[in-house]
């Protein structure tokens, strides 16, 4: 094999690291925020990433939620959730759920 022998995983990295496949159905979700039912629709894994944080700190997800959207400095709501949980598990140096 041209690379040394290595073998490549479905994104690029070696097969042999663990690398996982990048597919995550998109799971939409009625959540309370502000007061008001919304629907938040995420990844299962970051859904997944939000049950273990909420779970961590005794919040439900409807909290947890508010307190992103409450911090959030700029962007949408999905896209901090996203930056969020990924915040959350590289600082920890875990591996996002999937």
């Amino acid at each position: 094999m041209p690379d040394g022998g290595l073998q490549r995983g479905i994104d690029g990295g070696d097969a042999d690291q663990g690398s996982y496949p990048m597919k995550s159905p998109v799971v939409k979700r009625s959540i309370v925020l502000g007061g008001h039912k919304t629907s938040v629709s995420l990844e299962e894994a970051f859904w997944i990433g939000m049950k273990e944080v909420a779970g961590q700190r005794s919040m439900t997800l409807s909290e947890l939620v508010g307190e992103i959207d409450t911090n959030r400095q700029q962007g949408n709501l999905l896209s901090a959730i996203r930056l969020f949980v990924l915040d959350y598990f590289r600082s920890r140096g875990a591996r996002l759920p999937t």
